[in-house]
């Protein structure tokens, strides 16, 4: 019996060691989280993407959905995901709940000039007081702003934050704040006389003339088909990206660099599993970000 027991135990632990050899020489799974809202279509329409994956990081990719970006954070912050595609705004507060346990690899562009845009106050261009050359933000005092509504994130929470984190609460600034369903429609206040100026976005790049390459005044060059001419731009916030594709900080400091090499390279290796993760809304491609870059964000944030 003493010899049995011998035996069974050192089998045993013959057994569970080579198990653990196994476990261990199996390799890591990696995690990857998307926001699907009510679209029942994400995970056959992101299988390219998941397999693409798979080849950048070597091993196996395993997808989790998640109906909601605050879901899709707290997995994040959690350490249940590894890599997840979340709006600025939620990588913002993610980063400050969770100080340095995120890291932001690139953002997705619109189109191939800039990742960035600018929250921004139009006005009517020479409307200054005489002798002033041209209009600035204080000549505004008082004035009345077409501004957008409270869930509008660049037309309403980042203009009021950034206005009041410079010393000028919009309240006080200006005599009246009046909703506006969109920019353009504020456009259409300002040109009627209703309005002294409206906060809209843009990309400050490209073509001036032409309202710069996206933005409130670009969708008014296009929409009305005529000129720019008497709108200015009085202000601007900081450059802002568009959205943040995330990883967890702890990951490997080669496979963070590899998984953002990758990213930046995928429209042009392989554009239709760009186009599975970005749809046609970002087909500008990826460009590399920090968390400096969002600081615009991480104000509001705070």
């Amino acid at each position: 019996m003493a010899r049995f027991a011998t035996f069974f135990l050192m089998f045993a632990l013959l057994v569970c060691s080579a198990s653990l050899s196994a476990r261990a020489e199996l390799p890591q799974r990696f995690r990857l989280g998307l926001t699907i809202g009510t679209d029942e279509g994400t995970r056959e329409r992101v299988e390219p993407f998941r397999r693409y994956m798979e080849s950048v990081v070597d091993r196996p990719v395993d997808l989790f959905l998640f109906e909601t970006l605050a879901e899709t954070a707290a997995a994040l912050s959690q350490s249940n995901i590894d890599y997840a595609r979340l709006s600025p705004t939620a990588y913002a507060f993610l980063a400050k709940s969770c100080v340095g346990c995120v890291t932001p690899l690139v953002t997705s562009r619109p189109d191939s000039v800039t990742g960035r845009f600018h929250a921004v106050l139009i006005a009517m261009k020479g409307a200054s007081a005489p002798g002033n050359p041209g209009q600035g933000l204080e000549d505004l005092r008082g004035g009345r702003i077409g501004i957008g509504p409270p869930d509008a994130v660049a037309t309403h929470q980042l203009f009021l934050t950034h206005m009041r984190a410079q010393g000028r609460a919009p309240e006080q600034f200006f005599s009246r704040l009046d909703t506006v369903r969109t920019p353009l429609e504020g456009i259409a206040g300002l040109l009627a006389g209703t309005l002294d100026c409206v906060v809209g976005w843009s990309t400050m790049a490209g073509d001036p003339a032409t309202g710069y390459s996206g933005g409130t005044l670009a969708d008014f060059f296009r929409e009305t088909n005529g000129s720019t001419s008497k709108l200015e731009i009085v202000w601007q916030s900081v450059a802002l990206p568009y959205t943040a594709h995330v990883v967890r900080a702890s990951l490997d400091e080669d496979l963070r660099q590899r998984l953002q090499s990758a990213l930046i390279d995928l429209p042009q290796e392989a554009p239709d599993v760009y186009r599975a993760i970005e749809g046609d809304v970002f087909p500008g491609g990826f460009e590399p970000v920090s968390e400096e870059d969002y600081a615009g964000y991480l104000l509001l944030a705070e």
